[in-house]
């Protein structure tokens, strides 16, 4: 018996040393996760949605009358700034919609937004991304035309930029075409985190290059700047859909 006199105290007092470190780890009821000075400093920051989460918190927390008056008056602000918020990004949406061109497919049911000053015609040079909608879905492709007095019967492409150089084969089917002593090509792309890296990249080049590569040829031109603004004008449009988060 006396044996285990000596185990059984120092279990016990190795029990009663945690209990006393856990409870004197935890917060009273003066000490709170979330206080006033904190929601003060997002609100002066214009971090609404914060401020307003950290106030909420102070109300169910605080017993103290000069802490739930200013958390009040904060949610009461952050409700105020962030309706203001939501219709300021709506007219913003809508502003930058009303600049685009919308062509309606009734078969798909998908609305396409374009650039005001990409063409219309697919017989002409272009480089553009181009913006479908359905229901609430957003996406981004962009497309290559070519346009010459030989087919060129396109194999891959490379863009040109200050820093690097981008190759990809393409994905879609190359649509041919021939009128008179003029042929023409092009193929869609899908957009993904690599091409919008690339046409990031390509925004802020200074001259960004198109070289077409096909077994008929090779062709190279500039980007015009026409062409880098309609892009800038899709990016600008596509920021304000949910899908964009997937990007910025």
């Amino acid at each position: 018996m006396p044996l285990y006199i000596p185990i059984f105290v120092s279990r016990l007092l190795t029990l009663l040393i945690l209990s006393t470190s856990l409870f004197s780890c935890t917060p009273n009821s003066s000490q709170h996760r979330y206080s006033i000075e904190d929601a003060r400093m997002h609100m002066q920051q214009n971090n609404w949605d914060s401020a307003r989460i950290y106030a909420v918190h102070v109300l169910a927390e605080s017993q103290e009358k000069r802490d739930i008056s200013l958390a009040n008056a904060i949610i009461s602000m952050a409700k105020d700034n962030l309706q203001s918020d939501y219709q300021k990004k709506q007219e913003q949406k809508e502003d930058a919609f009303a600049r685009l061109r919308k062509d309606y497919d009734l078969q798909e049911g998908i609305s396409w937004y374009y650039a005001s000053s990409t063409t219309q015609y697919t017989n002409k040079q272009s480089f553009h991304l181009y913006l479908g909608e359905r229901e609430n879905e957003h996406w981004i492709r962009f497309r290559i035309q070519y346009e010459g007095d030989k087919p060129l019967d396109l194999l891959g492409y490379t863009i040109q930029c200050e820093d690097r150089d981008y190759t990809f084969a393409p994905e879609s089917e190359i649509i041919h075409g021939k009128e008179e002593e003029s042929y023409w090509e092009f193929f869609d792309q899908k957009y993904n985190a690599t091409t919008h890296t690339m046409i990031l990249n390509m925004i802020e080049s200074e001259q960004a290059k198109l070289i077409l590569i096909g077994s008929g040829g090779n062709f190279e031109r500039n980007i015009s700047q026409d062409e880098i603004q309609a892009i800038q004008d899709i990016i600008y449009a596509f920021k304000f859909c949910p899908a964009a988060e997937d990007y910025f």
